[in-house]
């Protein structure tokens, strides 16, 4: 398969980006224990996916103070992908008291950045970061899913049929929903996603508000995006006739992503679209977005429970 369409992103951005990963630690799993084998259930790379399940709304996860005493975990995953027709891996959170019986739980699926990779976001700490805020209560259990974006599928291409757009949008998704108690509606889920994949967050979910009714885009490399115009996420949204009700942009005060990340705010306002925006200090680099994780979390969380 081609996927000689779309912008070359391997040259320009691993110049303009190339501080983020200097000096930057090993992935770690700290206080959430390693998976030992795949899990289960897997589905046949034959098997159908479907993109959504039922819109019946779900109860939202609840636990006891006892359970919630035990950790989380992060297992390890593959997927049969839809495009690439091969199995993708990814990493995925479950959180204290899982599964608890008749609940849904709402998951976030969080894009990493080029050349940065899934484990990245451990690193980061956003598990330390959801595991100590549910366990204070403070969000409701939720499933964090990392994907380990294919290439080149992840640098060129733009969306539509045959790109990362559809191997997400069909592939992971369903294949999450069929796999683990979630609630597969589009206010259960939330996507977000740093530099290219945050251009892929917001491109996805301005064009799947039917599959994610919250958005979070750190750091968007818009500047080096060049897509066409069906798939530019500073198009998409003129004229839309549906967006995702939540969207959280974020950008560092000297973050090259900065100026378009601001533009994409004032389109979006323009179109009388509420947007937060949030200005952090830093550059295009991790220690700008370790800050922003809490925030993240937060946002996806407030926009569960407005939709229970």
């Amino acid at each position: 398969m081609s996927y000689a369409r779309g912008t070359a992103w391997s040259v320009i951005v691993l110049g303009l980006a190339a501080g983020c990963t200097t000096g930057r630690p090993a992935p770690r799993l700290t206080n959430t224990p390693q998976a030992t084998a795949a899990m289960t259930p897997v589905l046949s790379p034959s098997a159908e996916p479907t993109a959504t399940q039922s819109a019946t709304p779900q109860p939202s996860p609840t636990a006891t103070a006892d359970c919630l005493r035990q950790s989380g975990r992060v297992e390890e995953g593959s997927y049969p992908g839809v495009v690439t027709r091969e199995e993708l891996p990814f990493r995925v959170y479950l959180p204290p008291c899982f599964p608890q019986p008749g609940t849904r739980y709402p998951v976030l699926f969080l894009l990493h950045g080029k050349p940065l990779e899934a484990a990245d976001w451990e690193a980061m700490g956003v598990v330390e970061v959801a595991q100590d805020g549910i366990e204070a209560g403070v969000w409701p259990p939720f499933l964090i899913v990392m994907p380990l974006a294919p290439e080149p599928m992840f640098s060129w291409t733009d969306g539509g049929p045959g790109s990362y757009e559809q191997e997400l949008s069909e592939g992971l998704v369903a294949f999450i929903d069929q796999g683990w108690p979630t609630d597969a509606r589009a206010d259960g889920r939330a996507l977000a996603g740093i530099s290219r994949g945050g251009v892929w967050a917001l491109e996805i979910g301005f064009r799947r508000p039917d599959l994610f009714d919250t958005v979070i885009a750190l750091s968007p490399a818009l500047i080096v995006n060049a897509p066409r115009p069906a798939f530019d996420p500073l198009l998409l949204p003129v004229g839309a006739s549906r967006l995702p009700a939540s969207i959280l942009l974020v950008a560092g005060d000297r973050d090259y992503a900065r100026p378009d990340t601001e533009r994409l705010v004032m389109l979006l306002e323009q179109e009388g679209k509420a947007v937060r925006l949030e200005i952090l200090p830093g550059g295009h680099i991790e220690a700008t977005w370790l800050p922003g994780l809490p925030l993240v979390l937060e946002f996806a969380s407030a926009a569960w429970s407005s939709g229970e």
